[in-house]
C-alpha cells in the first residue's frame, strides 16, 4: 500500500478536464475573458503550442504561506500555457476569481498568473515567490 504525500496547507477541492487547445490563444490578448484589464507582466507570452486533454487538480488554500512553499509542497509540476489558462478560465468560471496557475514563458522563465472576478495579474515567479498565498485562494494544477 502506497502512502499519498500530505500537503500541508492545501485540500484538493476538485478534479476537471480540460480540453485541448490549438495554443493560439494568448493572455494579453484576452480582454473578453478578463474584461476589468490585464496586469503586470505580459511579455514575455507563454509557450504557443498545441495542447491535448488533460486533468487539472484545483486545491483550496487552508493555511497561509508564501506562493514558493506551496510550489515546493506540489512537487514537480507540468507549467501551464496562456491557451490552456485560458480555456479553464472559459469552461470553468465558478474557479476563476482567485485562481492561481504557475506559467512558463517561451524562454523557460516562470510566471504566476493569479486571477480575480474579471481582471488577471501576472508576475515573474522570481519575484512573487515570497508574496503570501493567502487561506481561500485556490492553486490549479495540470495533472503530469
Amino acid at each position: 500500500m502506497t502512502k499519498t504525500k500530505r500537503l500541508v496547507g492545501l485540500r484538493c477541492v476538485k478534479v476537471v478536464q480540460l480540453k485541448a487547445t490549438n495554443g493560439k490563444e494568448m493572455i494579453a490578448t484576452a480582454g473578453k475573458i478578463f474584461p476589468g484589464g490585464i496586469f503586470g507582466k505580459v511579455e514575455p507570452e507563454g509557450k504557443s503550442m498545441p495542447t491535448e486533454m488533460t486533468q487539472v487538480v484545483v486545491y483550496k488554500i487552508t493555511k497561509n504561506n508564501t506562493t514558493e512553499q506551496f510550489v515546493e509542497r506540489l512537487g514537480s509540476q507540468k507549467p501551464w500555457q496562456d491557451s490552456q489558462i485560458l480555456a479553464f478560465c472559459r469552461d470553468y468560471p465558478y474557479w476563476v476569481p482567485g485562481t492561481s496557475f504557475l506559467l512558463e514563458a517561451a524562454d523557460g522563465t516562470l510566471f504566476v498568473v493569479s486571477t480575480g472576478i474579471d481582471a488577471v495579474v501576472i508576475g515573474p515567479f522570481d519575484r512573487v515567490k515570497t508574496y503570501p498565498a493567502v487561506v481561500g485562494r485556490n492553486i490549479a494544477v495540470l495533472k503530469l
